[in-house]
């Protein structure tokens, strides 16, 4: 197991947190929600974010973090964000105040052209023009979903137990199996190196990513990687599609180092 914190990032948060802490609640919400990270021993620290009206938020600058210890040996850290406005509270219980001084020091904005969102080993990295559309998160399977303008689309996954998941098949027939299932038509389908590992790349096409678009029969138009990450005994895919006559992003740089 690795000792060293590691990155994580979700909504308004980005930072470090200690190795053996696992997320074990999030808040699809960007307006209003609570992360929780626990370990096998019990709830280490909660971080809650809440948006509040622009009059009510002080401008220029944005607040310092404010801490105060509880009675029972945890503790509470409040701060304020101008933009967007948001109200942001850590709860680190005993079992995880030893921590959060580190957690606090590492803790910044989630902000900029890109946001990232990691969870049980996904990293990705979107454009703030995509909303965190859909979340499955079971204990060996994880999917993340973003919609994008127009129903632009990116979908993340990750899976445990390849073997059993795959069933007999090659890693390129499961996936095609996949998007096909999905309403994808398939194109090219080749061998690979996608973040650093042996791939498969997928093209694929839509009829249509909104109810207008199917209707005026314009095709959408997609790409998806498929990875087997040996060591980690998962699989991995990401997907991307976009209206036609509109750039796919690079692919590599939406997908960050976990």
């Amino acid at each position: 197991m690795p000792s060293e914190p590691r990155f994580f990032a979700w909504h308004h948060l980005q930072t470090r947190i200690p190795a053996a802490w696992e997320v074990t609640l999030y808040g699809k919400d960007p307006a209003f929600g609570t992360l929780a990270f626990s370990t096998r021993h019990g709830l280490c620290a909660e971080f809650h974010w809440r948006k509040r009206g622009r009059k009510r938020t002080k401008k220029p600058e944005t607040d310092p973090w404010r801490t105060f210890e509880e009675g029972d040996g945890g503790l509470i850290a409040n701060c304020t964000r101008v933009d967007p406005p948001v109200d942001l509270t850590w709860e680190f219980t005993p079992l995880g105040a030893e921590h959060a001084p580190a957690v606090l020091a590492a803790t910044r904005e989630n902000r900029g052209d890109t946001r990232e969102y990691t969870l049980h080993g996904i990293h990705a990295r979107v454009s703030k023009t995509y909303d965190l559309d859909k979340v499955q998160a079971y204990p060996a399977n994880t999917m993340i979903g973003f919609a994008g303008p127009h129903g632009a689309r990116m979908v993340y996954r990750r899976w445990g137990l390849p073997a059993y998941i795959l069933h007999g098949k090659s890693v390129p027939d499961f996936f095609q199996r996949l998007l096909t299932t999905e309403g994808m038509r398939i194109g090219e389908v080749e061998p690979c190196k996608f973040h650093g590992h042996e791939a498969t790349r997928v093209v694929f096409s839509n009829r249509g990513l909104t109810p207008m678009a199917r209707l005026l029969t314009r095709r959408a138009h997609g790409h998806g990687w498929i990875w087997h990450e040996v060591e980690n005994k998962r699989l991995c895919t990401f997907e991307q599609i976009v209206p036609a006559g509109v750039a796919l992003p690079a692919g590599e740089g939406c997908v960050g180092d976990v």
